[in-house]
């Protein structure tokens, strides 16, 4: 997989990385799991969100294996538009 970024989403890194889910735990806590947003928000706003070290979670994702997390991961927005402009069409 290419290199996780800030811009990548949280959704897709939870499909590509093994073991991403406990990283992710560590950085952002168990809310990240329930939220719908998981497939539309990208790592760097998610460490904006939560106060974490952006840089830090990167190092380690980047280090694990290509594979699934143990978490399940809906489908992800290919447009990535806003929650709001989907939900209103705009």
């Amino acid at each position: 997989m290419a290199e996780i970024t800030k811009d990548t989403l949280i959704g897709e890194v939870l499909k590509k990385k093994a073991g991403a889910d406990d990283v992710i735990r560590r950085h952002f806590g168990e809310g990240c799991f329930t939220c719908p947003a998981m497939t539309t928000e990208p790592v760097g706003m998610g460490a904006v969100m939560h106060g974490s070290d952006i840089e830090a979670m990167l190092r380690e994702l980047n280090a694990l294996p290509d594979g699934t997390s143990e978490v399940k991961v809906g489908p992800v927005n290919e447009d990535k538009k806003p929650f709001l402009s989907r939900l209103f069409g705009k």
